[in-house]
């Protein structure tokens, strides 16, 4: 593993400082085209000096020594040329015992300079192509930063962040595209448990600082000795903890009221993951692409009601045309739901049979496509029993990812399209 991460830090030493004119892959791209962790990597940067490291700065002041050796031996060569008797002090069998004395023969002396001269600058090329330990090689120059635009302005970070830290909802950002934070806030367990498999384990790795940004242990985040912080919170808590968060490290912004793209994007590009994003937008961008084809009659002759509930909501109430899976479905597909305002429009059960003047009806299922807990009083009621939808078989369960801010990804869009494509091909059958 240590030559696999030898390799990746040489090359981006070479594209970095001596082929500047070709764009280089960054060290997670690399580490994740061969397969290994770009936390192995980090911890292989800052490990202790290895034997063959010691060695090999050994070799170098070898080399080094021997320079001067062959300087000093043209001087002398030079000075038995041209002042054979220094003005009586130095005779050339003098110089001659001398040189014996030191067990230097110095017979054609300009020849066999320039071999050794030759063989040290062989070794010396030799001995850069095996890499190198000193950090100075790691292709990183030091204190080099760049900007990026957020919701504090603009921030100058490091050209490569190596230890990240995230607080409050760009934790889940940044785990979804791959990240590998080494301090993050508390994420709800029932959106942790969502999450494959390697983004909880990056999770449980990291350093858990608080149960939310505005609760997070800045002393315990200052011990990480980050180099960037990722934060979403509330502006007026952001506001109070500026000054100390960016003491500790340059600081990355966003408010609740942030779009989901832009903050993506942001994330991505400071952190060096954008590739990750380009992937996920893709592999959304087709699905699209596929879902419109497939469904366009069914798109353009049907009107959509979005019901949902959350278990948060008071007794007795429901959300029309709410939720952030809504939002997308009626911009990005697009499907006729009725934009109703942010948030969407909350009624009381009494207006339940207000809803057969839609021709399908979208309501909440959780990722095993049971309806959502949230949503059982409403599925229960008579009301609901009694509409045309619901009766005629029109009625169907889709899953939104978690249906918060943090989660929005083109990921877990790319799910929500997984489980509508599901219901409407029953809908398709049933003509």
């Amino acid at each position: 593993m240590s030559d696999t991460f030898e390799f990746i830090d040489a090359e981006y030493a070479a594209r970095t400082t001596t082929n500047t004119a070709t764009p280089a892959p960054s060290i997670t791209q690399m580490c994740a085209w061969l397969q290994v962790s770009r936390s192995g990597s980090h911890e292989w940067r800052g490990r202790l000096a290895s034997a063959t490291a010691t060695r090999r700065d050994e070799l170098t002041g070898l080399v080094q020594r021997s320079f001067t050796v062959i300087d000093t031996a043209i001087t002398l060569d030079h000075l038995n040329s041209d002042c054979p008797d220094l003005t009586g002090h130095t005779t050339p069998t003098r110089m001659k015992n001398r040189r014996k004395n030191a067990s230097m023969t110095f017979t054609r002396p300009r020849r066999r300079s320039a071999a050794l001269v030759a063989a040290l600058l062989s070794t010396a090329i030799l001995l850069a192509g095996c890499g190198s330990d000193d950090k100075n090689d790691q292709g990183d120059a030091v204190g080099a930063t760049r900007a990026v635009e957020a919701d504090n302005g603009t921030v100058e970070i490091p050209a490569h962040p190596q230890r990240i830290a995230t607080l409050g909802r760009l934790t889940v950002s940044f785990l979804d595209l791959g990240g590998e934070p080494v301090g993050v806030t508390e994420v709800d367990a029932s959106v942790l448990d969502l999450l494959p498999e390697e983004q909880q384990a990056a999770y449980n790795a990291a350093k858990l600082l608080g149960s939310g940004a505005s609760e997070a242990d800045l002393e315990l985040l200052a011990s990480l000795k980050p180099d960037l912080i990722l934060f979403s919170a509330p502006d007026s808590d952001f506001e109070q903890m500026k000054s100390q968060l960016e003491s500790i490290a340059p600081t990355i912004f966003f408010g609740f009221s942030s779009d989901w793209k832009t903050r993506l994007s942001v994330t991505a590009d400071a952190t060096e993951l954008t590739d990750a994003l380009n992937e996920q937008k893709t592999e959304y961008e087709e699905k699209l692409a596929g879902f419109q084809g497939k469904y366009s009659k069914i798109i353009q002759d049907t009107t959509f009601g979005e019901v949902n509930r959350g278990s948060w909501q008071d007794a007795g109430m429901f959300t029309l045309n709410g939720s952030q899976c809504s939002e997308i479905a009626r911009a990005d597909i697009p499907l006729d739901i009725p934009d109703l305002g942010e948030g969407g429009e909350e009624r009381s059960f009494e207006k339940i049979g207000e809803l057969s003047e839609y021709d399908v009806l979208l309501y909440p299922v959780d990722a095993e496509g049971q309806v959502a807990e949230g949503f059982v009083p409403v599925a229960d009621s008579n009301a609901w029993k009694a509409l045309p939808a619901v009766t005629s078989g029109k009625a169907l369960g889709v899953h939104c990812f978690g249906d918060v801010s943090f989660t929005r990804s083109y990921r877990t869009y790319s799910q929500y399209l997984d489980s509508l494509d599901k219901a409407l091909a029953t809908l398709a059958t049933a003509g």
